[in-house]
């Protein structure tokens, strides 16, 4: 029997874990991606194949089976592997092992789309129904028609493109996403700080790491990621990159206690839905035939496992239903 057509849209952890799943069961999912790689928030900056900065998600955990054995998979063929950082006294043990994609933090993911068909630089604008078919629209007009649409983007976004066509969307008011700006710098000589993460309640900064220590990452420079917390992300919203920046190097100084090195290269990026606060509290929403279906870590909370449980009850909803 002729599988459906499936449209997945976001090539973030969810959008992986659904395309995977359904390519096991002979799907041919085509994955439109807005940006020009897959990953979402398990980004890694690359500036000039000089510095690299893992300015999204730091890390992820396991709970679940099957992420485990795919995690097991990846480390075997040298796409994830455990990173075992120095923390700092504020910090204490992690009693779960850290993982992270080599030498990317999006390396374990793209194998997750080897039979899928992927689309970049697509942002999905509108989508109708038109004779039995989810008809998909960027800016520059029609893409393509399929009979199952997938959503993995974040609540906010979902919420405007699905607005008309999914009556159930209105459950996504609960959903709130939290920015977080993130401050990427490397020094020319390193910081005195002897730990390789610090994370705070109380100031600013709510997360430091030094990404040079992560696994197959360049050694020989002294990179750091930082993450402001969520209310100083909010307040500055709006503020241009160079002055958080600006600010966030400062910010950084006052934890350092002394002047901080020079520095190689500083940057600033804006992750505005990096967090769900308020999360939905199901792994998916979707309209009464299950052809359309809004997903993503929000769904379940803000860790990567979070979206890979997501994706994969999607797509096993999908299966069941043929």
């Amino acid at each position: 029997m002729k599988k459906p057509t499936v449209a997945i849209i976001g090539a973030g952890i969810t959008g992986a874990s659904c395309a995977y799943h359904l390519s096991e069961h002979g799907f041919n999912p085509s994955v439109f991606e807005k940006s020009r790689g897959v990953g979402g928030r398990l980004a890694t900056r690359n500036i000039d194949n000089q510095f690299f900065f893992d300015h999204g998600a730091q890390y992820y955990t396991i709970k679940n089976n099957e992420f485990s054995l795919l995690t097991a998979t990846a480390v075997k063929r040298n796409g994830c592997a455990e990173w075992v950082p120095i923390p700092a006294e504020n910090v204490g043990q992690y009693n779960k092992s850290m993982f992270v994609g080599t030498p990317k933090m999006n390396s374990f993911l793209k194998p997750l789309f080897a039979d899928a068909h992927l689309i970049f630089k697509e942002e999905i604008t509108r989508i109708n129904m038109e004779e039995n078919s989810w008809i998909l629209k960027s800016s520059d007009g029609f893409l393509d028609k399929f009979d199952i649409v997938v959503s993995t983007i974040p609540a906010p976004q979902a919420k405007i493109l699905f607005e008309d066509i999914l009556a159930e969307v209105q459950l996504l008011d609960k959903v709130v996403m939290l920015p977080c700006w993130a401050l990427m710098i490397a020094f020319e000589t390193p910081l005195s700080f002897e730990f390789d993460i610090w994370r705070s309640e109380d100031s600013d900064i709510s997360w430091l790491s030094r990404n040079s220590s992560k696994p197959q990452r360049v050694k020989s420079q002294d990179s750091w990621v930082c993450h402001a917390n969520p209310k100083w992300s909010t307040e500055n919203i709006d503020k241009s990159k160079e002055e958080v920046c600006h600010a966030m190097i400062g910010m950084l100084a006052d934890i350092h206690g002394c002047k901080l090195p020079k520095t190689l290269f500083e940057i600033a990026h804006r992750w505005r839905y990096a967090q769900a606060a308020n999360i939905l509290g199901q792994p998916y929403l979707t309209n009464n035939n299950k052809t359309l279906y809004v997903a993503g870590d929000w769904c379940l909370g803000s860790r990567v496992e979070a979206g890979f449980e997501s994706g994969l009850s999607v797509a096993q909803s999908i299966i069941s239903n043929l």
